[in-house]
């Protein structure tokens, strides 16, 4: 069988823009706790004190041209004498891409200023980097991130950790919610319901929810929307199996409608029902933001154009 690296603790160490936040997003998805802390806080106490919870820790020390590679080895170096299966990850790339990625980026370089220039910065990284690599890479782990996507990266993060990707359980996190109150900060795919007929502005229904039957009869009685609901739950279908190839383990579908508790709702739920039904190989969850706030609603609607809506010619 084969070994694992997933109940182990990771420092990962790597030129400014050579990864480092991609990287720490990777083992972040796979379950672990990731910090970016200042070499001086990070001693082996404050290590087993988060060893304590979970052995899956990532840790990158932020560093500064203060220090010399010397001493920044020999502090590794002794952290990972104290701290049972540390593991560590080197990320690099040529200079050329790396400069090519600050300035695409805009950002300084963190050791420009005493460097007097990027072109310099760069290099006295690269100094201190081989000191570590000297030190660390025959026994742990390199990564060349010149010609590696951020998807690629994840992958190979995943190989480090022997996890199959493959068969990564996809979830779909399905949310409804109420334009009035904002839309999930979260959201990766979002769709607005507001284009159907509002359910609120019947009385016979306005104290339902989307969760009822008549809220759904209604709803689908509409001329347009039984259409729409198979066009949209096909699409929606469909992109799944393409962000999983991204290598990506969870997706975020953000439902709205005005006060999300008729439209929004009924879509949600009749989504969650399709997606169950053809997807078996992936998690669907489904949750109803305002949820607290649907028996909170005015009693009496404002004035509005109840007419029923027709669906537009393309």
């Amino acid at each position: 069988m084969m070994s694992s690296n997933s109940d182990k603790p990771f420092i990962v160490l790597g030129s400014a823009a050579s990864g480092i936040s991609l990287a720490l997003d990777a083992f972040a998805e796979y379950g672990y706790t990731t910090l970016n802390v200042e070499l001086a806080e990070l001693s082996s106490s404050v290590l087993q004190a988060l060893l304590v919870k979970s052995r899956n820790v990532a840790i990158a020390p932020k560093v500064s041209a203060e220090k010399s590679p010397q001493e920044i080895a020999a502090a590794l170096l002794q952290l990972k004498a104290e701290v049972a299966d540390l593991q560590v990850l080197l990320l690099n790339a040529p200079n050329e891409t790396l400069i090519k990625r600050y300035l695409d980026s805009g950002k300084p370089h963190p050791f420009e200023a005493q460097a007097g220039g990027l072109e310099a910065a760069v290099g006295i990284e690269k100094m201190w980097l081989a000191t570590l690599r000297d030190n660390f890479a025959q026994k742990d782990y390199a990564i060349d991130t010149s010609t590696t996507t951020p998807t690629e990266l994840r992958l190979k993060i995943a190989r480090v950790l022997k996890r199959p990707v493959d068969n990564q359980q996809f979830t779909v996190y399905i949310t409804t919610f109420g334009f009035k109150y904002g839309p999930p900060s979260d959201a990766e795919l979002m769709f607005d319901m507001r284009f159907m007929t509002n359910p609120f502005y019947d009385e016979t229904l306005r104290h339902l929810t989307g969760q009822d039957q008549a809220i759904k009869d209604y709803l689908f009685g509409l001329p347009h929307i039984p259409e729409f609901f198979e066009r949209w739950s096909v699409l929606v279908a469909s992109l799944l199996p393409y962000y999983r190839s991204e290598g990506k383990t969870r997706l975020s579908v953000a439902i709205g409608c005005t006060g999300g508790k008729h439209r929004s709702v009924c879509m949600g739920e009749s989504l969650d029902e399709y997606l169950q039904k053809i997807c078996p190989d992936y998690k669907i969850v489904l949750s109803h933001r305002e949820t607290q706030r649907w028996h909170s609603e005015p009693s009496s609607a404002p004035a509005a154009n109840t007419n029923s809506q027709k669906a537009p010619s393309c």
